[in-house]
């Protein structure tokens, strides 16, 4: 049956949303047999051509199903299969989609993804399902081969990450690899978009190999809806120069990068690594980052922020504030120092609170003097310059001086320093400069110079925009590294009395060119041939390669061809000059990732015992170097619950998984890396399901020492039954087979047992149904002449002397001798006790004739005459009964005033002894007569 869209999944207990939508389920079972699936479900289903219900679409059969009856076959029949799922040319999210496969024995399969919901423009990838057995996966120009199970159902599944433009390829719930998804089968280029998936009945070029297959139980789901939840909490540990941010993320499934951003404003500015970087899963995450270098007196605005495939979510804005610290005071060199005058100078740093800014001076250490600072107050953070202007001073006098600051927290005194009053010169006016005035730009070397400068101490120099002085600051000769922008190169001399007069040039530059690399970024070594590019028409084109790279064609130009042949990180640079003449002032540099294969995998730490049915159980190995993803391999009947293709994986224990190792291997489109050591695990499993219980299933209420038992159960050391009410185990309690007494009391129910052992308690067999049967009543008898009755409708069964008596079955029985006769009454095979006992006495006459009554001929065939001779008026009944007691004739009312003859005829009936019984009111006479046959 075809579900679309409307189900979802997996609600997150957070807020009430979904974290997993199912797009569409197909199991095959709704169509009818031979109909065709693109027909039936056009929604979803077309093919190549677009001609639903003709020999390339999938046809509905009963030959295997995975599920239900009823499967789609690929194949040859009526044309090539080639039936396309649409789904939609998808560009963002992350998707699951998965269906189950069946490869005919001698027959191939095959299938691919498409980029665009069109066919035929850009093949994702193509699986190919081999006749033996094997898989050939071909992607990025590559290929990559594995295993599958022949005739047999399997698992196939794509985990899709259109945002992070990576999937995942499973093949019976093994990893067989992960690759960017934009590439296609045959390169590393194309478009990272879902189109469709393509059912085609093809086989493996020039195999001559029989496409078969079939699919179902297919399923599109898209996961991981939600972008991350995050809350911003208070910060701890504040100090005037760090403090802790907090916060928590929940991550919505998806892996989530966390961080926070901090600032002095609500702008922020500064984003740092959140402790953890990344989250995943649905549960809420403590996240902190740890701020150093902070300034003090700051009031500081932060916030945590998550981003995953499916957006940001910033956490609401809090404050901290820093403490503010002591002001820091430095004095610094006087200058403009004059027979009569001088600037004192230094910097304060405020400490984070508002420092009142003085400086003291004298003729000796104890100054005397105090002078306001201009600024005369600093605020903040940052070091800054203040200086106090002296005049009236005396000619070759020395003066000591230093600067002071005071803030909140308390004062600080600069260093000591001393200047001397005198005649003070100034720097001469700069001369002329030479060096080169045109050139290109972004070029190297360049060299300006002037002449000394009369009473100079240093040189003030700039540049055009964008040039740097790479050598020679602070003297008459530079060397320049120019930019892009023609402009002046000026020069002054300088000394503590001030700055002289500058002079300058002009620089005229030509622009650089800035080239450009096109070519691909990342692949394999020793993976092949690859080409990268730069501009055309141009000259002396020059490629340099990092030590893993060779050129092998085209140097000299502007293409040329590489091969890598070591793994790591790698570049191509090139440079090359304009119709001017002029180079790059540096070359253009392409980082290039050259993937080996995955390092050898690590020890895998966990727990190294479990029990059946133990779920959760988390084992981890340290990240594999090169690793895209991680290939487990888990005892039998253990599964991975979260975590797959990572290096931390969750793992689910069946109630009868077995002992075994766990390994783990990194692997990336390169390959696979070396396997971890094993880890053992010593699984205890639960006890097995048990078999059918064996026992009487009808009892009756008072039974005792009856027998149920089941046969051994696997991994049982113990086990557990239970009964019904009223029964109870005298005996073999916590065995597999038990003696029960039953109270006459006791209720029909169920009968059940289950194993134990260390781990726990198995599965409960099915139930034995138990009906218990209660004891009939004890029937009451009475006579009638020799017709003995009971008050029990059915049940019955007559007795005389102790002895059963055979076929007496019924209500009634009639005495056909003298004993003592009773009755049981057995329902359900539970028989009551015996009834009260009546003696009968018959007079039995074995002769032919006694006084006026006969019977003749005797023996008979069954036809005989009864003769009765009375003296007076009498009313007489005639009976004859079977060896069974069984009233098969009976005459009523025979009126005998002197002789009457009763001819009675049985015919036919068996031959044997019968009872004839005469009666009237006053006697009873039973004649014994043979009928023979």
């Amino acid at each position: 049956m075809k579900k679309i869209i409307l189900f979802l999944f997996a609600m997150l207990a957070s807020g009430g949303l979904f974290s997993q939508i199912v797009l569409l389920t197909e199991n095959m079972d709704s169509y009818a047999t031979s109909s065709f699936l693109a027909n039936d479900n056009p929604t979803w289903f077309t093919t190549w051509s677009n001609l639903p219900g003709s020999g390339e679409d999938a046809q509905i059969l009963t030959n295997f199903a995975h599920s239900g009856t009823k499967s789609a076959s690929a194949d040859l029949t009526g044309g090539s299969t080639d039936c396309i799922l649409k789904l939609g040319n998808l560009t963002t999210g992350i998707y699951e989609l998965k269906w189950w496969m069946y490869v005919e024995t001698g027959k191939c399969g095959y299938y691919n993804i498409q980029h665009f919901q069109t066919p035929g423009t850009e093949w994702a990838f193509e699986l190919y399902f081999r006749t033996d057995g094997s898989t050939n996966l071909l992607v990025g120009g590559n290929t990559i081969n594995g295993t599958y199970p022949k005739a047999t159902w399997f698992e196939v599944k794509q985990i899709i990450k259109l945002s992070a433009d990576s999937i995942y390829l499973y093949i019976n719930g093994t990893l067989l690899s992960a690759w960017p998804f934009h590439w296609q089968a045959s390169l590393t280029t194309g478009t990272n978009q879902l189109g469709g998936v393509d059912f085609f009945a093809g086989e493996f070029a020039g195999s001559g190999e029989t496409p078969g297959f079939y699919f179902d139980d297919l399923a599109f789901s898209q996961l991981g809806t939600l972008a991350p939840t995050v809350v911003t909490a208070a910060a701890t540990a504040v100090t005037s120069a760090s403090a802790t941010l907090n916060g928590t993320v929940n991550a919505n499934i998806q892996s989530t990068a966390v961080t926070f951003e901090y600032g002095l404003t609500t702008a922020y500015g500064t984003v740092v690594p959140g402790v953890p970087a990344t989250v995943t899963g649905t549960t809420v995450n403590p996240v902190l980052a740890n701020l150093t270098g902070l300034l003090p007196g700051n009031t500081y605005h932060y916030r945590v922020v998550g981003t995953n495939s499916i957006g940001t979510t910033n956490g609401l804005d809090l404050t901290f504030i820093t403490p503010p610290i002591l002001p820091a005071a430095v004095t610094t060199v006087a200058t403009f120092v004059t027979s009569t005058g001088a600037t004192m100078n230094g910097t304060i740093n405020a400490g984070g609170a508002s420092t009142t800014v003085t400086f003291e001076y004298g003729l000796t250490a104890a100054y005397g003097t105090v002078v306001p600072g201009n600024p005369g107050t600093v605020t903040g953070n940052t070091t800054t310059p203040v200086n106090a202007v002296l005049t009236g001073l005396t000619l070759n006098t020395t003066y000591h001086y230093r600067v002071n600051g005071v803030n909140s927290v308390g004062p600080v005194n600069g260093s000591d320093m001393t200047f001397i009053t005198t005649i003070c010169p100034s720097p001469a006016p700069a001369g002329s400069i030479t060096g080169p005035v045109n050139g290109c730009g972004n070029s190297t070397g360049n060299v300006y110079t002037v002449a000394p400068i009369a009473n100079a101490t240093g040189y003030i120099w700039t540049v055009p925009p964008g040039g740097i002085i790479t050598a020679g600051s602070n003297t008459n000769s530079i060397t320049v590294t120019l930019g892009n922008a023609s402009g002046n190169v000026t020069v002054k001399g300088t000394n503590t009395c001030g700055d002289g007069t500058p002079s300058s040039i002009t620089v005229t530059l030509n622009p650089a060119p800035v080239p450009t690399i096109t070519g691909p970024n990342s692949m394999c070594f020793n993976s092949g041939y690859f080409y990268y590019s730069t501009e055309a028409g141009f000259s002396n084109y020059s490629w340099t390669t990092s030590a893993g790279g060779n050129i092998t064609f085209g140097a000299g130009t502007n293409t040329v061809q590489v091969t890598w042949s070591t793994a790591g990180a790698q570049s191509i640079s090139v440079n090359y000059s304009n119709s001017i003449g002029c180079y790059a002032g540096t070359p253009t540099v392409l980082p290039i990732t050259v993937n080996g294969v995955p390092s050898a995998a690590g020890t895998i730490t966990g727990t190294a015992t479990a029990c059946g049915g133990t779920t959760g159980v988390a084992y981890f190995v340290a990240p594999v170097l090169n690793a895209m993803a991680y290939v487990w391999t888990l005892p039998a009947g253990a599964t991975i619950a979260a975590g797959a293709g990572s290096n931390s994986i969750m793992v689910n224990y069946a109630g009868n998984a077995s002992s075994g190792n766990i390994t783990v291997h990194g692997n990336n489109l390169c390959g696979n890396g070396t396997s971890s050591p094993a880890f053992a695990v010593a699984v205890t499993p639960l006890p097995d399901t048990p078999g059918t219980i064996t026992g009487p299933a009808s009892i009756c209420q008072g039974d005792a020492a009856v027998i149920y038992s089941v046969a051994s159960i696997p991994n049982a050391n113990g086990y557990t039954w239970t009964v019904p009410a009223g029964a109870t185990i005298v005996s073999g309690a916590n065995t597999n087979s038990i003696l029960v007494n039953f109270a006459p009391t006791a209720s029909s129910g169920n009968i059940t047992v289950h194993g134990t052992n260390s781990c726990g308690n198995g599965p409960v067999s099915p139930n034995f149904a138990l009906t218990a049967n209660p004891i009939p009543a004890a029937p009451v008898i009475t006579a009638a002449g020799v017709i003995l009755s009971s008050d029990a409708a059915s049940g019955n069964q007559w007795y005389m002397d102790g002895a059963l008596l055979p076929g007496a079955i019924y209500q009634t029985y009639t005495a056909t001798e003298s004993g003592e006769y009773w009755d049981v009454v057995t329902m359900n095979n539970c028989s009551s006790d015996t009834s009260n006992h009546i003696p009968v006495v018959i007079i039995g006459i074995n002769e032919q004739q006694t006084g006026s009554i006969s019977v003749y001929p005797n023996p008979n065939n069954g036809q005989f005459t009864v003769k009765i001779s009375s003296l007076k008026k009498e009313s007489f009944k005639i009976s004859v009964i079977n060896n069974m007691g069984m009233k098969i004739i009976e005459l009523k009312d025979l009126i005998v005033n002197g002789n009457i003859e009763k001819n009675i005829d049985l015919r036919p009936i068996p031959g044997g002894i019968y009872s004839v019984v005469i009666q009237n009111s006053e006697m009873q006479l039973v004649k014994k007569i043979l009928v023979n046959k």
